[in-house]
């Protein structure tokens, strides 16, 4: 009977700390990380084909996980946020040239939250923006909502050879992340930073590798326990209110 209340307990114990702590773990299977690239364990899925039209929300909230969702070349044009939420070990890789983008800049490209070792290659995305309303346009009262990517609450988020581009206020946006990595993509004009990174219940770590960082109105905002590590080839300048309005 001692020995039955106090496994209970422990088990008790634990859950209180993960729920105390509020930092993600949502590790659902081992993977191999270094600064220069980063590998995933393969985990039994499938291959899901997307082309231009088709319902992207849909196909992501449908697919297993450990799935690879390939876009095929050309524009995906959306009216919310492409949403993976609650998935592990998801691959997004975009055929040739793709581009997903939105007209409404109230509200983010990708939001991926609660999930475990997402992928996401060769993707570009973006704001399309009226200039003659964007005078008009109201400011947004949560900012990370106008981002191009959000991240929130997940276990390691990956980008891999992808652009992101403004009007975004921030390229990519994280909060509560243990690991995000950046390798070989391109983010620029973005309206606030190119980079912000927010921890408020676990400490960050950012690896950025063989990426350009150019024309966005600030660089990067940290808040929080946020460490990052600058790997070779990478390229930011212009960083700044003046490199912003450059073309």
């Amino acid at each position: 009977m001692n020995m039955k209340k106090n496994f209970l307990l422990l088990k008790l114990s634990i859950l209180t700390t993960i729920l105390i702590t509020g930092c993600t773990s949502l590790n659902f299977s081992s993977t191999t990380t270094n600064k220069t690239s980063v590998k995933k364990e393969a985990v039994a899925g499938e291959t899901i084909r997307l082309k231009p039209g088709d319902d992207i929300n849909t196909l992501i909230s449908k697919a297993a996980n450990g799935s690879e969702i390939i876009l095929a070349h050309g524009r995906y044009l959306i009216s919310k946020p492409v949403e993976i939420a609650n998935k592990s070990n998801i691959t997004i890789v975009g055929e040739n040239e793709v581009w997903v983008e939105s007209k409404k800049t109230d509200h983010q490209i990708f939001f991926v939250r609660n999930s475990a070792n997402i992928f996401i290659k060769g993707i570009k995305a973006q704001h399309i923006v009226d200039k003659t309303k964007q005078a008009d346009s109201k400011p947004l009262l949560d900012n990370r909502k106008g981002s191009v990517v959000d991240i929130e609450s997940c276990s390691k988020v990956v980008f891999e050879g992808c652009e992101l581009v403004g009007c975004g206020v921030y390229g990519i946006y994280a909060s509560n992340t243990p690991q995000v990595h950046i390798l070989n993509s391109y983010l620029h004009h973005n309206s606030i930073s190119a980079l912000g990174f927010y921890s408020k219940s676990c400490p960050m770590k950012v690896y950025i590798t063989a990426s350009k960082i150019t024309n966005n109105k600030s660089f990067i905002e940290k808040h929080g326990d946020i460490k990052v590590e600058y790997g070779k080839n990478n390229e930011f300048k212009d960083n700044d209110l003046n490199g912003y309005n450059a073309e």
